[in-house]
Formats: structure tokens, C-alpha cells, sequence
């Protein structure tokens, strides 16, 4: 796996992530049941820094999230309310888009100590390879976390931090033996090892 990742400015809170790589010997329905299932409950068995991750309710086609994540001590844990489509692709793939619901106070209030994220969308698309050797995965993620984070949380992340959720996804989707499915919509969307190989662009 390949991995991109800059902030937007030199003070800016908000930053980018590009991911992109290839899982030997999965199938796509793995990825997708282990990275976006509609309970997630393969997430919240494998990703420890899920403190909540939840479907409050649906909305035509969209699933409303919510998603606690723990941060490093001394800083505050972050949560995301946001609106989840997942897509099949027509190929055996997904495409599954998530963006933030800015007034979600409105439907979760926001808890002392924790920081809501206004500001956040992520696209992630999963599909076979041809060959049926494995598959590929493309995620791009952006978030502003609303305040500036120091230097060693940003170096932490893109050293430590990231790679070893990479590590835990792909030992996750590895492991993933259930035979049951995600449920999406039926609209078409307008490596082998735990090791990543990080640009670091911080």
C-alpha cells in the first residue's frame, strides 16, 4: 500500500489522505464487509480507536453514522456524525462515500471533552482484481480536525499511526470468514502483508 498525505496549510488543521493498494487473495465482498459493513461490527472488532461506531438511522438511500474516535492523550477524542452511501459497482465492487452532517448536534449531542468534526468526507472504492487474485482499494479522506494538531501527532500518525491501522485492516479483511453481506444500494456510482510504505508530505 501507498500512502499520501499533506495538510493544506501551514497552519491548517485540515488534511488529506490519498491510499492505494492491492490485497492478495481476499475477495472484495471481504473488504467491504470488514471496512463498511452496515453494522460494523467487524470494525469495531478489529480497530481499537472505535470508542462508538454506530447507524443512527436511515435516510432513503443513506445510512447517518456515528463515530467516536479515540486521540492520543492529551488531546480530545474526535467524533464524526455523517451520511454513509455504499454503492455496488456492477463489477463485484463498491464504491461507499461519507460525508459530515454539519448540523448534527441536532441529532447527537455533543459531549464534554469530545470535539465534533464538521468537516469531513471520505470516498473509498474496492473492486477485484481480474485475474481473481485479490483486489484493489483507492480511499481518499479529508478531515479538519478544528484545531491545529502539534507536530508530534502529525509525525505520530503518518509514521505510526496509519500504518499499523493499514496492518490491522488488512489482517482483519485476512481473517474475515463470515458468509453474510452488507446491504447497499442497487444504483450504479455516478498486498498480501500488513506492511505500508508512507510518503510522508506532512
Amino acid at each position: 500500500m501507498l500512502v499520501w498525505g499533506k495538510m493544506e496549510g501551514e497552519n491548517s488543521a485540515a488534511a488529506k489522505f490519498y491510499i492505494l493498494g492491492k490485497i492478495a487473495n481476499v475477495t472484495a465482498e471481504a473488504v467491504i464487509a470488514t471496512v463498511e459493513g452496515t453494522d460494523f461490527a467487524e470494525r469495531l472488532r478489529w480497530d481499537p480507536s472505535c470508542l462508538v461506531l454506530k447507524t443512527l438511522s436511515k435516510e432513503g438511500a443513506d445510512d447517518v453514522v456515528q463515530w467516536r474516535t479515540d486521540f492520543p492523550w492529551p488531546l480530545s477524542d474526535r467524533e464524526f456524525v455523517y451520511r454513509r452511501r455504499l454503492e455496488r459497482d456492477g463489477a463485484g465492487g463498491a464504491v461507499a462515500v461519507s460525508k459530515a452532517i454539519r448540523s448534527s448536534s441536532d441529532l447527537v449531542p455533543v459531549q464534554s471533552g469530545v470535539i465534533r468534526i464538521r468537516d469531513f468526507v471520505q470516498y473509498c472504492h474496492v473492486r477485484a482484481l481480474e485475474d481473481g487474485s485479490g483486489v484493489t482499494i483507492a480511499m481518499l479522506y479529508r478531515n479538519n480536525m478544528e484545531a491545529s494538531l502539534p507536530a508530534w501527532v502529525v509525525n505520530w500518525f503518518a509514521s505510526k499511526g496509519l500504518p499499523r491501522y493499514l496492518g490491522q485492516l488488512v489482517g482483519a479483511v485476512n481473517s474475515w470468514a463470515d458468509s453474510s453481506t452488507p446491504s447497499s444500494s442497487s444504483a450504479s456510482p455516478d498486498s498480501s502483508d500488513s506492511s505500508s510504505n508512507t510518503k510522508n508530505e506532512m
